[in-house]
């Protein structure tokens, strides 16, 4: 009497399910800050109410993937494998660059920070904008097409 092998999957069970696209949307979807009444007495015994922006904390996937126990790259595994939760991933972060520049703009961060966090969480780029309008980003190859003979001295 043979058993037939069964074929058994390797890894883990994946702790995916569609419900989590809906999750990381709320996750990263909150005002960018939120106002607060500062109460404060200038010099002549005056009160005087200003209203204070605060910054909400920045959402970011690692915050995610810690609040479901996975690791970031879960995430992006689950972005290729479910296209729901690609297109989530793109959603959060839209939401996540409205915060950043809602912020930014408003001086509510560090310039350096907005910068920094820009570049290497949205992927934005710098470019160097040249005076006749074009763009250098690499390289530049410069081609002599042909010479023109410079004046000697005694001709100058």
């Amino acid at each position: 009497m043979t058993q037939a092998l069964t074929h058994r999957p390797e890894g883990r069970p994946t702790k995916y399910e569609p419900h989590i696209c809906e999750e990381l949307i709320k996750y990263f979807d909150i005002e960018p800050h939120f106002e607060t009444p500062i109460i404060t007495t200038d010099k002549k015994g005056n009160t005087v109410e200003k209203i204070a922006f605060i910054p909400s904390d920045l959402p970011t996937l690692a915050g995610f993937a810690r609040k479901k126990k996975v690791h970031r790259d879960t995430l992006h595994e689950w972005s290729k494998k479910y296209p729901e939760f690609s297109d989530a991933l793109k959603r959060a972060k839209e939401c996540q660059e409205d915060i950043l520049v809602t912020n930014g703009l408003k001086g509510l961060y560090e310039q350096p920070f907005a910068i920094f966090t820009a570049k290497n969480i949205m992927g934005w780029r710098d470019s160097k904008d040249e005076p006749n309008g074009l763009t250098i980003n690499g390289p530049v190859q410069i081609k002599i097409v042909g010479e023109k003979q410079l004046p000697s001295e005694d001709e100058v």
